[in-house]
């Protein structure tokens, strides 16, 4: 029978304690992540993704499972089936931006409003119209 982890009375079947290894990578590749100062950890919530600097080079993410005061983070990752704790301290820290991703998606929304009411159409190729004289404001 595999190990089960426990934490918080929920079973994570599967699951090994291991921090998984590393990956080399830039924060600023990833659009939807907003650094988080250690004062408003406390408002992280579970399930969100974090990522967080090894080293100079190195990146980790996970989802949050718990949060214990000051600087501790129980992670999970899905993929490679982990589970483990990391004290951050003095790491920048790094999670997805909701609010941005919302902000996109609404933007989506009214532009597939504005295309199925007509007043946007789809091209082959883009065009590039010049403005009309009637279109032009001169300021005397």
């Amino acid at each position: 029978m595999s190990k089960v982890i426990t934490i918080d009375n929920i079973e994570y079947p599967g699951y090994i304690e291991d921090e998984p290894n590393g990956y080399k990578s830039d924060i600023s590749k990833f659009a939807y992540y907003t650094k988080i100062f250690k004062e408003d950890y406390c408002y992280i919530q579970k399930g969100t993704p974090l990522m967080y600097y090894i080293n100079e080079k190195l990146l980790n993410s996970g989802y949050v499972l718990k949060f214990l005061e000051p600087d501790i983070f129980v992670l999970k990752n899905e993929i490679k089936m982990c589970i483990w704790s990391v004290k951050l301290g003095d790491t920048d820290v790094y999670i997805k931006n909701f609010k941005i991703i919302q902000k996109e998606n609404k933007l989506k929304e009214n532009l597939f409003e504005l295309y199925n009411a007509g007043y946007i159409k789809i091209l082959e190729n883009p065009v590039q119209e010049s403005p009309s004289q009637e279109n032009i404001i001169v300021e005397k």
